[in-house]
């Protein structure tokens, strides 16, 4: 007898370290899951400054920096104060995607718009992302406390799957 597997919830998780969508359906492809236009992990927030690690304080020469919501604005926080990121909300609307802060204060962004590239190091990986500009980068600064930027992993962005469960080739993008 064969048992059959459900899925109860899925939630993606547009930009890295924030709120995440429940979603009823969505397209699995090889990067990911895909929900309407928007993937998941498709967005990051990294640190405007090149070279800021909070965690280990090494200076990398021009690369930005992901932050998670385990990182802290300064080295005099306790704890884990960008543990705010989860109250930017993300909600998909019709061709943009809704940020809130707490529910307030709505801010639509455009995937198709570019600034250019930036490199950004995410785990360890460096690759060019989708640097989104600094209307974005402000609001999200405003709302954090720190200077910070919304970067899109889209464009030359590509990075590994990571080799420490299973040796493989896959790309994440």
């Amino acid at each position: 007898m064969t048992q059959e597997a459900r899925i109860r919830n899925i939630a993606i998780y547009p930009i890295k370290s924030c709120a995440g969508i429940e979603v009823d359906r969505a397209r699995l492809t090889r990067s990911g899951l895909v929900v309407r236009r928007y993937s998941d992990h498709e967005f990051m927030v990294v640190s405007k400054n090149p070279g800021f690690v909070e965690a280990n304080d090494e200076k990398q020469g021009g690369v930005y920096n992901f932050v998670t919501q385990r990182d802290r604005r300064s080295k005099k926080d306790r704890g884990q104060s960008l543990s705010v990121m989860a109250l930017i909300k993300p909600k998909m609307g019709s061709g943009t995607l809704q940020l809130t802060w707490d529910h307030k204060d709505q801010i639509n962004v455009i995937a198709e718009y570019e600034n250019g590239t930036l490199p950004v190091n995410v785990w360890g990986d460096v690759s060019e992302a989708v640097d989104m500009g600094d209307t974005y980068a402000d609001w999200l600064s405003d709302h954090l406390g720190m200077d910070v930027r919304l970067a899109r992993a889209a464009g030359p962005f590509s990075r590994q799957a990571r080799q420490d469960y299973l040796q493989s080739s896959n790309k994440i993008r």
